[in-house]
């Protein structure tokens, strides 16, 4: 069996849907992305040749099964179903935009990583017989000791992920400014990914009020090594298809602090140590954060570490994620 898998970018330090892919992978695989050919031509020319080498090398290497990660690539299923090759929408996102493409360029079959994106698809008239559901996993069963300083005077609060405009950490760090002028609180900001809104953050540093502190520290392939003295999570992303920065937070025994939005909600909404807010309401982010804030010393509990601990690898263990994911592939075969 020949899988190939088309993603815009494969980099583990882009988000979930590229860190979910690296454990998918087998030796049977292949991942095509749009810099494939980027040294071959010019960079203005990548737009266009592009999509014509990957489907030049699809159509010679003939995989049994094109499993597609972004939509970018969605108008190649014209051809994929030309010559009768079986295609898959991982839809990794609740998106915001574009959602036409789905009833342009339907594919033979989706993979939704929550019930949300479930959901999300049929209103996007996709047939159900079509999805299957197939919750993320947590990547890593590896567990990094807290070692949490609580105190009144300072609020020590972490962001994790990649920095693009879906992701909110601009508008994150407009209200966490906010925040300290109103309540004239100490606040700690780690600041852990990388992306394309950096120079941006960077600016915003100028800006800041004395009392806020932002510390940029990069992509890192173990962030929770990195915030182990924060015991605040805040994922205030506008569009999420699962949250996996949500249970990998909760098995690191982190309080979470997240946008309302119903991939987080998910597999927020039973957390006691999790709170919503709306990232459009300055007084919602407030009340949260100190509501959030007055639960903290339970965090560092050993029941309640193991009980969550345990709560994650129950729901979205890593074993049971890939054994369902060859049954998957395995049943879209032989249809």
């Amino acid at each position: 069996m020949r899988n190939i898998h088309l993603i815009n970018n494969a980099c583990p330090d882009r988000g979930g849907a590229q860190k979910i892919l690296q454990n998918v992978i087998d030796a049977r695989s292949e991942i095509f992305t749009c810099s494939n050919f980027s040294n071959l031509v010019p960079f203005f020319l990548q737009k266009i040749f592009w999509p014509l080498g990957i489907l030049l090398l699809i159509l010679i290497k003939r995989p049994d099964i094109v499993i597609i990660h972004s939509r970018c690539f969605l108008p190649m299923t014209i051809f994929f179903n030309f010559f009768g090759i079986k295609n898959i929408f991982y839809t990794h996102a609740h998106y915001r935009k574009y959602n036409i493409l789905f009833k342009l360029f339907p594919c033979d079959y989706y993979i939704s990583v929550s019930n949300s994106v479930y959901k999300y698809l049929i209103l996007n008239k996709v047939v159900a017989k079509k999805i299957f559901l197939l919750k993320n996993p947590i990547l890593s069963s590896e567990i990094v000791v807290p070692r949490y300083l609580f105190s009144n005077e300072e609020l020590n609060i972490a962001f994790i992920g990649s920095l693009e405009p879906w992701k909110g950490v601009l508008e994150l760090i407009d209200l966490l400014n906010l925040f300290v002028i109103n309540n004239k609180v100490r606040v700690q900001l780690s600041i852990v990914g990388s992306g394309s809104l950096q120079d941006e953050i960077k600016k915003k540093l100028l800006s800041k009020v004395p009392l806020f502190c932002i510390n940029l520290l990069g992509y890192s392939r173990e962030p929770y090594r990195l915030i182990s003295a924060s015991p605040i999570v805040i994922i205030p992303s506008f569009e999420e298809g699962f949250g996996l920065v949500a249970i990998e937070s909760i098995f690191h025994s982190k309080s979470i602090l997240y946008n309302d939005i119903p991939a987080l909600s998910e597999v927020c909404a039973e957390d006691d140590f999790s709170q919503a807010f709306d990232i459009t309401d300055y007084k919602s982010f407030e009340e949260s954060l100190i509501r959030l804030n007055k639960n903290i010393l339970s965090l560092a509990e050993e029941s309640t570490q193991r009980k969550r601990r345990d709560y994650i690898h129950k729901n979205y263990g890593l074993k049971p994620f890939l054994e369902k994911y060859e049954s998957i592939i395995s049943d879209i075969l032989v249809r």
